[in-house]
């Protein structure tokens, strides 16, 4: 009971559930055990947490269903590698984790969006960009003052999510192998400038490497790594593998969103379409600069990670806003002329030719049965978390 008035501290409890109520249903739980519970019930509720219409998040209350997701989960893992990781910032009460993890307000979108270079006349753009990274960011519940590794950033949509999200105390070290001059309607180089020089360039360290180089160059160490949307980038699924089998006893856990290959919704079912056809398009390639190299889903990706010694703790998928339109773009590029000739020019084989071909009749069609290309949504994305296998598994 004393122990969990402590870690309780002024936390919120639904109607009917007391700290004594708590404390009976968790009679052999030691100390430990008792921090990664409230941890635990905490993360669950603040990744149920659904923002106002301004963007605002309401005060976290834990109800019965949180301990009750927690009580399984710790007894099912004991010490739990990333419940313990969390539970490790915390000084005495759980008011203290509510500080370090709050989630980032939807509302303070067009601040985090305005860190990155915009077109001219397209702020809805990066808007949708920023947004839609952090609501995946706010599921990891991230604490203030880590230090990330994040692999794949690209020009920085979500380096810009996550400088915000771990707050002054906390870094960045933002990896990529692009050439500087990659990228449209900015290159990396001018989006990495212009985020260095904003008021979070001080969190960021961008490296210019290929992630595997990076690694080989040192022994330094980071709370976690992140892949957000960069998978698909990679020249091969041993890229992924051997990334993360280098990673293993430098970084506590391994965060990964990539899109699902799942369609919540029928608009987003040309998107999916139009991803198996331009992957199949690109494996074909000896090299390429295509959004998509190496399409690989959910549970290609697991099994990747599992065989290199990670396990799986948490997973979700969410789906995207309107605002983001990669979805679109995707479906428009396959549909479009161009993608024909791609296929002429790179597939000898005419069995293949024909399938991609009548992948993007696909497309097209089931972009028509939603209204026309201008319709079509992103497809869900996955959400996953893994740590370091532990001997038992």
């Amino acid at each position: 009971m004393e122990i969990l008035n402590l870690l309780l501290g002024d936390e919120k409890l639904e109607e009917g559930l007391s700290v004594d109520i708590i404390a009976r249903s968790t009679p052999s739980f030691t100390g430990p055990d008792l921090k990664s519970l409230c941890v635990s019930a905490a993360l669950k509720c603040t990744q149920e947490l659904e923002p106002d219409k301004n963007g605002e998040y309401p005060r976290r209350i834990l109800r019965r269903s949180h301990f009750n997701f927690a009580r399984l989960y710790v007894k099912r893992s004991g010490s739990n590698p990333l419940i313990k990781r969390k539970a490790a910032t915390l000084n005495t009460t759980m008011s203290t984790y509510q500080d370090f993890t709050t989630p980032i307000p939807l509302s303070s979108a067009e601040r985090v969006a305005a860190y990155s270079l915009q077109e001219p006349g397209s702020p809805t753009i990066e808007l949708g960009q920023a947004r839609h990274r952090i609501r995946i960011i706010n599921t990891w519940g991230i604490p203030r003052g880590s230090r990330i590794l994040e692999i794949g950033c690209g020009q920085g949509n979500c380096t810009a999510v996550l400088a915000e999200a771990v707050g002054p105390s906390g870094h960045i070290d933002a990896v990529d192998p692009a050439p500087g001059d990659y990228g449209s309607p900015f290159t990396l180089d001018q989006s990495q400038a212009f985020l260095s020089e904003g008021p979070m360039g001080q969190r960021i360290s961008w490296h210019r490497a290929d992630p595997m180089e990076f690694l080989a160059k040192g022994n330094e160490t980071w709370d976690v790594v992140v892949f957000l949307h960069c998978i698909w980038y990679f020249a091969s699924p041993e890229t992924l593998r051997d990334i993360l089998a280098f990673l293993k006893g430098r970084v506590k856990a391994v965060y990964v969103a990539e899109y699902a290959l799942h369609a919540s919704k029928a608009t987003a079912v040309p998107h999916v379409l139009a991803a198996i056809a331009r992957g199949t398009v690109e494996v074909h390639k000896a090299e390429s600069n295509e959004n998509i190299r190496t399409l690989v889903g959910p549970r290609e990706i697991r099994g990747i990670a599992e065989a290199v010694g990670w396990s799986l703790e948490e997973e979700s998928r969410i789906i995207p806003e309107d605002g983001l339109f990669d979805g679109m773009w995707e479906a428009s590029a396959v549909a479009g002329k161009g993608f024909l000739h791609e296929v002429e020019s790179e597939i000898e084989d005419s069995r293949v030719a024909t399938l991609v071909r009548s992948g993007r009749d696909a497309v097209i069609s089931s972009a028509e049965n939603v209204g026309g290309l201008k319709r079509v949504t992103t497809m869900d994305v996955w959400i996953g978390a893994f740590a370091v296998k532990r001997e038992n598994n």
